[in-house]
């Protein structure tokens, strides 16, 4: 016996099926739009969507952040490093840019000056400083393997730094011109008045010009500049830039205190005279404030007893 179908279910199949292909016949592709129907669906659940889809990300992220954690750390670490490396190596490149411009420097004045002057010189770097005495005794790292003597005097392309007291075959000591048991004949190069140039304790880059004659008119911003006399400095090297004048305690002369044009604090490397003859250097010839332009000029009368004798074996020649 067949079972009946009932009307109903027949009735409901019928319509679903037509609500079937009624949605797939709106919903096709190439569609205009959506029916009132769907508009007013999509604007119902799109908020509701967006709001879970919102919760879903936060969650997400929640979730995942502990994990992260250890490989956050690993990068913080890893970036710090980076940054200390790239500041050292900063810092390295700045030292070797400094350093270049001070070489550059001595090549410069090796090159173009010193055979104006006749002069030989040896490049060396300061190596240490007495610690007894910082303001008045360096290390060299050049000896008398590179030809360096006792009595030799030491500059810079800036001016005067001192002379050689004591060498080892790789090493040489130099007495600076701040130091007080140092002496320099000098002259001062506006009025030509001689003087002895003597450093003073605790002093790194002042030193102070004595036995100027009472008669002269000593201007401040003159220069002073080795005489030469003694053979030991050649002439015209600059020293200082007078910065004040005074009475001596006797009253018979003037003094000038100076500011050298060496920078003592910072010097790093140096040059060596190791031979020179002396010379007339046309006017124009050098740079300011090195030399006279005149070939001639009055000296310090008490340059030797100032402590500028000559040594055997001594720079000039």
């Amino acid at each position: 016996m067949k079972a009946r179908v009932p009307w109903r279910v027949l009735v409901i199949t019928v319509i679903l099926v037509m609500a079937t292909l009624s949605l797939i016949r709106y919903t096709a592709p190439g569609r205009g739009g959506f029916t009132p129907l769907e508009a007013a669906l999509r604007d119902v659940t799109a908020p509701v969507g967006s709001v879970f889809t919102g919760v879903g990300r936060a969650l997400g992220r929640a979730l995942a952040f502990p994990a992260s954690l250890p490989r956050l750390a690993g990068e913080n670490r890893q970036l710090k490093q980076e940054v200390a490396q790239l500041q050292s190596q900063l810092l390295t490149a700045r030292e070797y840019q400094l350093e270049n411009q001070r070489l550059k420097q001595l090549l410069d004045f090796q090159s173009r000056l010193a055979p104006v002057l006749q002069m030989q010189t040896v490049a060396a770097a300061v190596a240490g400083r007495d610690p007894s005495n910082w303001s008045g005794m360096i290390l060299l790292n050049r000896g008398s393997a590179s030809g360096i003597r006792a009595g030799q005097a030491v500059i810079t392309p800036a001016g005067l730094v001192g002379r050689v007291v004591a060498v080892s075959p790789h090493s040489a000591q130099v007495l600076l011109i701040t130091d007080p048991r140092s002496g320099v004949g000098a002259y001062l190069q506006q009025s030509r008045s001689p003087g002895i140039v003597l450093g003073q304790a605790g002093a790194m880059s002042s030193v102070v010009m004595t036995h100027i004659p009472s008669d002269v008119p000593v201007q401040e911003g003159d220069i002073a500049l080795t005489s030469g006399l003694s053979g030991l400095y050649p002439k015209g090297v600059p020293i200082g830039r007078v910065r004040g004048v005074s009475r001596e305690s006797s009253g018979l002369f003037q003094q000038a205190s100076l500011d050298t044009f060496v920078d003592f604090e910072r010097l790093e490397e140096v040059l060596v005279v190791t031979g020179y003859r002396p010379v007339t250097v046309p006017a124009g010839a050098l740079p300011y404030p090195w030399g006279d332009g005149t070939g001639s000029g009055p000296g310090s009368p008490g340059a030797i007893g100032a402590g500028e004798s000559p040594e055997p074996g001594g720079s000039r020649r």
